[in-house]
């Protein structure tokens, strides 16, 4: 089962006062329900885009402000992060966005409907540097293909990386993903916002690896 390995580092923060607030008083209206997701009634004539990782938020927010749209389902396992994006979507009015904390392949594997989705988004997943922790990388084999089952023919797998040899690996997997027309883009796309952990990558002069992928 995809679900025994642990593809994220489990982070310990306190939440703001707004993130904290967010969390007691806004949460019902930002969380999706437990169980089957059908996504004709959840978001009937919207784009279904599923994020894994949103970490603060910050990149989720921009992207669903600019696409009215697509129906953003963040998937997050920090606390005090979703807490601070919902503070923000409901600051800013953002309706077409909804988070879930938990693991996101168990949310997957239980809640998301076969050929449902049009985008599976996983940007700047943790690295797990150590080389005996690879295995928990979330670009895997046997993960994608799990996420394709769930991805409509056309839909879009976009992932990106700053670190060299996860880069590798994602290029790696993906061409040998029988199912995907596969595209390494050579700069950051106008529409993609730039996210804190891509600023820090320059920061430090690490170069970024990002595909965007089609589902055949």
């Amino acid at each position: 089962m995809i679900t025994n390995v642990r593809t994220f580092h489990p982070r310990r923060s306190r939440p703001s006062t707004g993130a904290k607030y967010a969390l007691e008083h806004l949460v019902h209206k930002y969380l999706m329900p437990i169980g089957d997701w059908n996504f004709d009634e959840l978001a009937p004539d919207h784009r279904i885009v599923i994020e894994i990782g949103s970490g603060m938020g910050e990149a989720a927010l921009a992207y669903a402000q600019a696409n009215p749209a697509d129906f953003l389902v963040c998937l997050e396992v920090h606390t005090p992060g979703v807490g601070s994006m919902i503070f923000k979507a409901d600051e800013a009015g953002i309706k077409n966005i909804r988070v879930v904390v938990r693991d996101a392949l168990e949310v997957i594997a239980e809640s998301i409907a076969d050929n449902s989705v049009d985008e599976f988004r996983i940007w700047f997943p943790d690295p797990w540097r150590k080389q005996k922790h690879h295995h928990r990388r979330i670009i895997h084999p046997e993960i994608v293909d799990f996420l394709l089952t769930k991805l409509k023919s056309g839909g879009k797998f976009h992932t990106i990386t700053d670190w060299p040899d996860y880069g590798v690996q994602m290029e790696r997997v993906l061409a040998a993903t029988t199912q995907l027309q596969v595209t390494k883009l050579a700069q950051r796309p106008d529409w993609r916002p730039i996210t804190k952990f891509e600023r820090r990558a320059q920061e430090a002069g690490r170069s970024i690896h990002e595909f965007l992928c089609v589902k055949k």
